[in-house]
């Protein structure tokens, strides 16, 4: 039997010292974190790579610096994966694509750069993708429309360019799709008000037309501002 032992410190080190121990056996993890909203800082250790049998990692709200390490590529049994409102920075890393079970994946409202990276197509059983509020650039990844079981989508408040991809027309069941406060252009696809019946917000992107056929659908709460 081994153990593991990654110790995070807040700034309160003084008074709260929050240990993950992880008891190791056969492959086999234990392991119970309660890290949100802990005013954590410091970096996310690479080692929490090690611990392959997580299914639930939330670090929302704290304090934390750097990047998000590659090694989390390794936790491929994670369901959840919240890393928010911290102050993280770098690009998402392509690894996160390994996680075929995750349901739930918010790195939003932090300071991450870079393109969102296309691997993420690869989280099939995705139903929440949140990456507003960092300074992503480039474009929409097309193959985001592979991600069918999507109910929520956020990219608000982002650097996020180009046209809105044909693709998402596969995504029938989503219910909130944000894109607001980018440099969108072109046309809003015909398709975007056929698929939803809950809220879609492309409002503040100077160069994106509206296209006028069915726009303002009675299933729709439709936001749009040039």
């Amino acid at each position: 039997m081994q153990w593991l032992e990654v110790r995070i410190l807040s700034k309160y080190s003084t008074a709260f010292e929050c240990s993950i121990r992880c008891e190791r056996h056969e492959n086999s993890f234990s392991f119970s974190p309660a890290f949100a909203r802990n005013e954590l800082s410091g970096s996310i250790p690479h080692q929490i790579g090690s611990l392959t049998k997580l299914t639930y990692l939330n670090l929302v709200g704290n304090k934390l610096y750097g990047s998000i390490p590659h090694q989390i590529g390794s936790l491929t049994k994670l369901t959840y994966l919240d890393v928010s409102h911290n102050q993280l920075t770098s690009s998402i890393p392509h690894q996160i694509g390994t996680h075929r079970e995750l349901n739930s994946l918010n790195p939003s409202s932090n300071y991450l750069i870079g393109s969102i990276p296309s691997s993420l197509s690869c989280l099939t059983e995705l139903t929440s993708l949140n990456l507003r509020r960092n300074q992503n650039n480039g474009s929409i990844p097309q193959k985001i429309g592979y991600m069918k079981d999507l109910v929520y989508l956020n990219l608000d408040n982002s650097f996020i360019s180009g046209k809105i991809p044909s693709q998402l027309i596969n995504l029938k069941r989503l219910k909130r799709l944000g894109f607001s406060n980018n440099s969108l252009s072109g046309k809003v696809p015909p398709f975007i008000t056929h698929n939803c019946n809950s809220t879609i917000n492309l409002s503040y992107n100077d160069h994106l037309e509206a296209y006028t056929h069915s726009l303002w659908s009675s299933t729709w709460t439709f936001l749009y501002s040039s």
